[in-house]
C-alpha cells in the first residue's frame, strides 16, 4: 500500500499484518492475482521453484491467510527477467523482471484444479498442485523447431486456442 505524506514522499507499506515467517520464508518471487473476485498473494519458494503458497486477502480481518484451495481454479503465472547492460560508472548489470498471473476457472477441462502453472525464463514450466504439493517439471518446447541461444528468447506466455 502506498501513503503520501505531507512531505511529499511516498511510503510504501506491506498490506496487512505480516505473513508468516515459515510461510514468507525462502520465498524467491511473490505476486498478487485477482481470481473469483478475491486478492491472492503468490509466493514461489525456491530458485527452481519448487514450491508455492497462496494467501488469500481477508480485508474484515485486514490479514493474509493461506490457502491450499483455489475454489477448483487453476492460476496461471509467467516470469520474465532480462539482464540490461552494464553500466560504465557504476560498473554493474540492471536486472529487471515481471510477472503475469491469470486465473482460469472451474469449467475447463484438461486443465488441473486447485494447481499453479508457471513457467519462467528458463524455458521451463510447472504444474504445482496446491491439494497435494505435488510438483512437475516440463521443458518448454520452441514451436519453430530450431534451438534458441539465450540471446534470442523470447519472454514465455501462455495461450489456449481451444478455449475461446
Amino acid at each position: 500500500m502506498a501513503n503520501l505524506s505531507d512531505k511529499n514522499s511516498v511510503e510504501l507499506r506491506f498490506l496487512g499484518d505480516h505473513l508468516d515467517t515459515q510461510a514468507a520464508h525462502g520465498s524467491s518471487y511473490f505476486c498478487l492475482a485477482e481470481c473469483l473476485d478475491e486478492l491472492l498473494l503468490i509466493s514461489a519458494v525456491g530458485d527452481c521453484p519448487e514450491e508455492f503458497h497462496v494467501f488469500r486477502w481477508q480485508s474484515r480481518e485486514g490479514k493474509w491467510t493461506r490457502t491450499t484451495s483455489l475454489g477448483d481454479c487453476t492460476l496461471f503465472l509467467s516470469y520474465f527477467y532480462f539482464v540490461g547492460r552494464v553500466v560504465p560508472t557504476k560498473g554493474m548489470t540492471c536486472f529487471s523482471g515481471y510477472f503475469f498471473a491469470s486465473c482460469l476457472g472451474p469449467d475447463h477441462p484438461g486443465v488441473r484444479r486447485d494447481c499453479i502453472y508457471f513457467t519462467d525464463a528458463k524455458r521451463k514450466w510447472i504444474e504445482y498442485s496446491l491439494a497435494d504439493g505435488s510438483c512437475e517439471e516440463f521443458v518448454a518446447e520452441n514451436l519453430e523447431g530450431a534451438a534458441l541461444s539465450d540471446s534470442d528468447f523470447r519472454p514465455p506466455l501462455w495461450v489456449f486456442p481451444s478455449m475461446c
